[in-house]
C-alpha cells in the first residue's frame, strides 16, 4: 500500500474513503472524520440504529419539554390508551402499537386501525391486488398531563459500548491523535462485538468534566498517558448515561494528550471540540457492591434531574433503572 495512504482510525486496515460523523446523525452530529467505507456502513447497521431505538424514551421526554429531536424517533409501547398499547413519537403523536382489524361475516376486512406507516403499507398492498381502500388519518397529540413518566432502563448492551468506543476514537482522530489509541482487546469489541469489561457504566460524578459540558449534552473526554501507557475515555449521552472506556491498557506509546467533544442539544445541537487538561479520572470499577451501587445510582439520578430542572423547570421526570 502507498505509504501516503491514511488508514481508517477504527480498523487500522482499510484506507479512509468516506466521511463518518463523530457524533452520529441520530444524536444531531454534523462534524465528520475520514474513515473506511466498510466500518462506516457496518457501524450504522450493527449498533448505531439499535442505540437510537434505546434512546427513544429520553428523546420523546425531552421533546415534551420543548427540545426538538434532530430526527423523528418512536418510543414503542410508551403508554396505554383505551386499553391498547400505544407508541409515541418525538412529535408527541400517539398511534396503536399493533394493528386492530375488524372483519365482516365473510372474513373480509371491514375496518382496520394502523399507525400511519403501517396503514400506508397496507393500502399499497391492497391496491396492488385491485382492492379499493379508503384511508383516513387521525393524529392524536399527547397532552402534558398524559405524558408518561420515563421509567428508563439503562441500555448497557454491546451496542452502546461499541458506540462509546467509536466516539472516543473519532474524537481523538479529530484532534489528530488516534495513533496507538486502542489495543487489540478494545478493537475487538468495536469491530467484532466481543464481550469485555473494557467499557463500564460509570456512576461517579467527575466534577472537572461536569464543568466542561453543557447540561443534557453528549460529551466525550479522551486521554492518552505516555507514562502509564494507558488511554481511556469518559463518554456521556444526554448527561444521563456515562460510560468509562479503557482504550489501551499498557501499550499506549504516544505523547500525552487530552481532548474533549460536546454536542449541546439544548443550544441547537452545537458541537465543540478542543484540547483540554490532563485530568486524573479514576478508572470505573468492574464490580460494585449492592449498597454502594444504590448510593451511586441515587446521586446520579439527583444530578440528572437537577439538569432537567435547570433546563426546563418543573418536577423530576426521569426514573433511572439499571440492567
Amino acid at each position: 500500500m502507498c505509504p501516503n495512504v491514511q488508514l481508517c482510525p477504527y480498523c487500522g486496515v482499510n484506507p479512509r474513503a468516506s466521511d463518518d460523523h463523530i457524533f452520529p446523525e441520530f444524536l444531531g452530529g454534523k462534524t465528520t472524520i475520514r474513515a473506511c467505507k466498510p466500518c462506516n456502513d457496518r457501524f450504522g447497521h450493527e449498533f448505531e440504529g439499535a442505540v437510537s431505538k434505546e434512546f427513544a424514551p429520553i428523546v420523546v421526554n425531552l421533546s415534551q419539554s420543548g427540545l426538538p429531536s434532530p430526527r423523528r424517533v418512536v418510543w414503542r409501547r410508551a403508554l396505554k390508551r383505551d386499553g391498547f398499547d400505544c407508541d409515541m413519537d418525538s412529535d408527541l403523536n400517539i398511534t396503536r402499537s399493533r394493528p386492530e382489524i375488524e372483519r365482516n361475516e365473510t372474513g373480509a376486512i371491514k375496518r382496520a386501525m394502523f399507525s400511519v406507516r403501517d396503514a400506508t403499507r397496507f393500502k399499497r398492498e391492497q391496491e396492488s391486488q385491485g382492492k379499493k381502500v379508503e384511508m383516513r388519518i387521525d393524529t392524536i397529540k399527547i397532552k402534558t398531563a398524559d405524558m408518561p413518566r420515563s421509567n428508563y432502563d439503562l441500555p448497557l448492551g454491546t451496542e452502546i459500548r461499541r458506540l462509546a468506543i467509536k466516539l472516543a476514537i473519532a474524537t481523538a482522530d479529530h484532534m489528530g491523535t488516534s495513533n496507538g489509541l486502542t489495543d487489540q482487546e478494545t478493537r475487538e469489541i468495536l469491530l467484532n462485538n466481543t464481550v469485555n469489561t473494557r467499557v463500564r457504566l460509570d456512576l461517579a460524578i467527575h466534577e472537572e468534566l461536569e464543568k466542561m459540558r453543557p447540561p443534557l449534552s453528549h460529551f466525550v473526554y479522551v486521554k492518552g498517558n505516555g507514562s502509564t501507557h494507558k488511554s481511556y475515555a469518559v463518554v456521556q449521552f444526554y448527561g444521563i448515561i456515562q460510560m468509562f472506556v479503557l482504550l489501551n491498557d499498557g501499550a499506549f506509546t504516544e505523547s500525552d494528550f487530552a481532548g474533549m467533544a460536546s454536542l449541546d442539544i439544548k443550544q441547537g445541537y452545537v458541537e465543540r471540540f478542543g484540547q483540554t487538561d490532563l485530568l486524573m479520572i479514576p478508572e470505573a470499577p468492574i464490580e460494585i457492591g449492592y449498597w454502594k451501587l444504590q448510593q451511586l445510582k441515587l446521586n446520579w439520578m439527583k444530578k440528572i434531574n437537577a439538569e432537567l430542572k435547570a433546563a426546563f423547570g418543573g418536577d423530576d421526570n426521569i426514573v433511572l433503572n439499571l440492567r
